[in-house]
Parts: C-alpha cells; sequence; structure tokens
C-alpha cells in the first residue's frame, strides 16, 4: 500500500470509527471527526513527520474512544507502525482507580513513547486545550485541572519537539490567565 494510500485508509476509518459522536462541551454539535483531522493535519506539516504519523494522528482516538483494537485496524489494512503508535496513546482502561494516579500511569507510558507518538500526544493537548480554554460552555473547575493535569504532561514529554511544547505551555499559561 503506498504511502498516501495509509493516511487516506486510515481517514476514512478514523471517520467511520467516530461516526455519530460529537466533541464534549460547548462545540457538542461538531462532529468528533473534526479533533482528528485537526490534529492530523497540524502534524502532516511538521518537516519530520512520516506517513506512519499522520495516519497515527488520525487513529489517535479509535482504540481509546471507539473500540478499535489491534486486529480491527490490522484486518482494514493500518500497518504495524501506525498500530504502534495509536496503542501508545491509547490510556489503558483502569476503572475504580482515581483520575490523577490514571493520569500518572498515563504520563510514565508516554515519557518512554516513540518521538512520532510524543508529537502526535503534543498536537493532540494543543487542540485539545485550544478547544477547553476558548469555550464559554466548559466548566472552569475543569479547564483549571485540565491545564494543571498538561502542565505535568508537558513535564514528561520534554525534548520532543521545542516549537511544540512552547506552543503548548503559552496555551497554558493563556489558559491559566483567563481563570
Amino acid at each position: 500500500m503506498g504511502c498516501d494510500s495509509q493516511i487516506l485508509l486510515a481517514a476514512r476509518l478514523a471517520a467511520n470509527a467516530h461516526k455519530g459522536q460529537t466533541r464534549k462541551w460547548g462545540h457538542a454539535s461538531d462532529p468528533y471527526i473534526l479533533h482528528p483531522m485537526r490534529v492530523a493535519g497540524r502534524v502532516a506539516i511538521n518537516p519530520k513527520a512520516t506517513t506512519d504519523m499522520i495516519a497515527a494522528a488520525w487513529l489517535h482516538d479509535t482504540a481509546e474512544d471507539c473500540g478499535y483494537t489491534e486486529i480491527d485496524m490490522s484486518v482494514n489494512g493500518v500497518n504495524n507502525e501506525v498500530i504502534r503508535m495509536v496503542l501508545e496513546l491509547t490510556n489503558p482502561k483502569m476503572p475504580g482507580v482515581p483520575r490523577a494516579e490514571r493520569k500518572e500511569v498515563t504520563r510514565k507510558r508516554l515519557s518512554a513513547a516513540s518521538w512520532g507518538a510524543r508529537v502526535i500526544k503534543l498536537e493532540d493537548r494543543i487542540d485539545n486545550i485550544r478547544e477547553t480554554i476558548y469555550d464559554m460552555y466548559t466548566p472552569q473547575d475543569f479547564v483549571k485541572l485540565y491545564l494543571d493535569e498538561s502542565d505535568a504532561l508537558l513535564l514528561c514529554l520534554e525534548g520532543t519537539d521545542d516549537e511544540l511544547e512552547g506552543e503548548l505551555r503559552e496555551l497554558i499559561l493563556r489558559g491559566k490567565q483567563r481563570e
């Protein structure tokens, strides 16, 4: 399968997986697929991005939010490198575990993730914060919690991409100034 085909395949699979889903807060009428589309688009313009990174960015929420498994992706033609990155970005199910502990597990896992997965995570967090801090319907206590968690996440992603880290740092600062 050609390079472009892997990206198109991932985009189509993501669109199918997220069909009918919407964003959580004030943009609840927006189709969820707009989020992975923005993340993949931003990954695509990174000069060091690979085709596999762009495809994984499209699929980054499918396992966690849609129940797509490694097998589902594989039988649909997703290559092993893309699947590996998607799984690196997927938070494990931890029912009953407090949010703070789950986020700590996620940070430890991401600190050991591949460079490509870490770039996708930075882009994902940047997009999520943009939606969250500029949305008047998002509860302020959640905004504060999310910004604090983003600060901690940024620490474990340091050394990935200076430009993206700076952008995320600036968004966190702007968000905290709005509180």
